[in-house]
């Protein structure tokens, strides 16, 4: 009975993140230069790379994914690990739309998408690291 508690509230969490970011009047990272975002090349620089972001971009970035990182660290009842969580909200937090993956725009679109992806699942797990997750007994190695 407390497995379904524990899954409802994770999801929960992650549902209101998600309704919230969507009625953003423009993507909560739009005015993040791209140089910055694209320093995220392992969960290791995260740091840097939310000292290079202005305020409050950094500090809204750290809240979301320490959240996140909660429902991430629940993925065995949750079933939303930070591969999945990187792939909902890292394009939805840039500039990538579903408008944007249409017409002659789709491949820049695509591969920024899944940078994106990348750099949201990084920022989680630096997150999940801070808070003592110990990545070895983690079942969630799916992309």
């Amino acid at each position: 009975m407390q497995d379904n508690k524990d899954k409802d509230k994770s999801q929960g969490v992650a549902w209101n993140i998600y309704q919230f970011l969507a009625q953003l009047p423009s993507p909560l990272l739009d005015d993040v230069p791209m140089d910055v975002l694209d320093k995220a090349l392992s969960k290791d620089v995260m740091k840097d790379v939310i000292k290079a972001m202005d305020e409050p971009y950094a500090s809204t970035l750290v809240y979301l994914w320490d959240l996140l990182a909660c429902v991430a660290m629940e993925s065995k009842t949750s079933r939303m690990g930070q591969h999945q969580l990187g792939k909902v909200f890292g394009p939805m937090v840039t500039m990538v739309t579903q408008e944007d993956m249409k017409g002659n725009r789709v491949s820049m679109n695509v591969l920024g998408a899944s940078r994106m992806m990348a750099m949201f699942r990084r920022g989680i797990e630096w997150r999940m690291e801070l808070k003592g997750f110990n990545f070895d007994d983690s079942d969630d190695d799916s992309d």
